[in-house]
This record gives structure tokens, sequence and C-alpha cells, in this order.
């Protein structure tokens, strides 16, 4: 079998399963399972490797319960390299414990973020050393149970299945990052 063909096979199994991995949050938001299309000519053999990555999070912003913020994730090393779909994630609290996530990926057409292309279906971003993917995502800090809002201490991103992650340095603004419930609502790469 062609090395390129090992490569598709690879890259739609991971597909696959980083697909059937989320679940559905709400009304509003939904799990989505996409083919992947390829509008270039040239085929990539390799995904991105989390320790070419370094990962950044905006401090939020937002009003009435629904915060905004961005991960910036950079690539510092390595050949070139693709990322698709979504990050899978972890978040943690101070003393290492793991606190529940609970992710939804928003739905194509639907208008969640106030960057466009972050509202779209997923894409191929190719990543060179210096370039830049984005992640945006949003969470409510409005308690409305008695499970409450705990605050993130330490993030981390698995870029596929399978491999190591990456963890997000956050910039600190004053705010603290607290999604409640875990619920966070996250765009493709962009």
């Amino acid at each position: 079998m062609s090395r390129g063909l090992k490569s598709i096979g690879l890259f739609l199994a991971i597909l696959v399963i980083f697909s059937l991995s989320h679940h559905r949050l709400g009304q509003n938001a939904t799990t989505t399972t996409s083919s992947a299309v390829s509008n270039t000519t040239t085929t990539l053999t390799s995904s991105c490797l989390p320790s070419d990555l370094n990962a950044t999070m905006l401090a939020g912003q937002g009003a009435t319960g629904t915060v905004y913020a961005q991960w910036v994730i950079t690539k510092t090393s390595g050949p070139e390299c693709v990322l698709y779909g979504y990050p899978l994630v972890t978040y943690q609290n101070s003393v290492g414990a793991l606190l529940p996530v609970h992710v939804a990926h928003v739905r194509t057409g639907a208008n969640y973020f106030p960057d466009s292309p972050a509202n779209e279906r997923p894409q191929s971003v190719r990543m060179n050393v210096g370039s830049v993917a984005t992640v945006d995502l949003s969470y409510s800090d409005v308690q409305t149970d008695n499970t409450g809002c705990p605050a993130v201490a330490a993030i981390s991103l698995q870029v596929h299945t399978g491999e190591s992650t990456v963890s997000v340095t956050y910039q600190d603004n004053g705010s603290t990052f607290a999604p409640c419930n875990g619920k966070t609502l996250l765009s493709p790469y962009f």
C-alpha cells in the first residue's frame, strides 16, 4: 500500500475515533461528524506532534454569564504538519485532580463565536514553524446547580488520540477560568 493511502487511512481512523469520543450537550450545541475534504493537491504524511507545539489561552471576556476565550496554538519546531478537527481537552484543579469536562462543538452554520472561521466546519490547518492555529471556546461562569464552577488550574490539549498532551499557558488578566460543570463549547481549529 502506498505511503499516501496509509496516511489517508490513518487520518480517517483518527477522525472516526475522535468523532465518536464526544457527546451532545444541550439544545444549541451538538457534536458534529464531518468527512475530510481536501481542496489541495499536496498530501501531508504527518500530523502535528505535541512536542512541536505551544498553546496559550487568551483570557476570556463576555457578559451575561457567557465568557468567550481562545486557545492559540503555535508551531515551534518540526516539519510541516496538519491540525484537523477539535482538540481533546483535560482540566485539572490546583492540586492536580481531574475536573469534569463536557465538550460540545458548534453546529455548522450557527454563529456562536465572533470569529467567522470558528463557526465553520472543520478544515485542515497547515502548520509550519511560526504558524498559529486558534480554537475559540465559550463557557458559562454562572452556577446553575450545586456542582459549582471550580477554577481550572491546568489545561491540556491532545491534538490526536493516543499522543501526549500540550499544556496550555493561561494569560491571566485577573480573571479565572471556571467553566460551570466543565461545560465548554469549542470551535474547530482555524
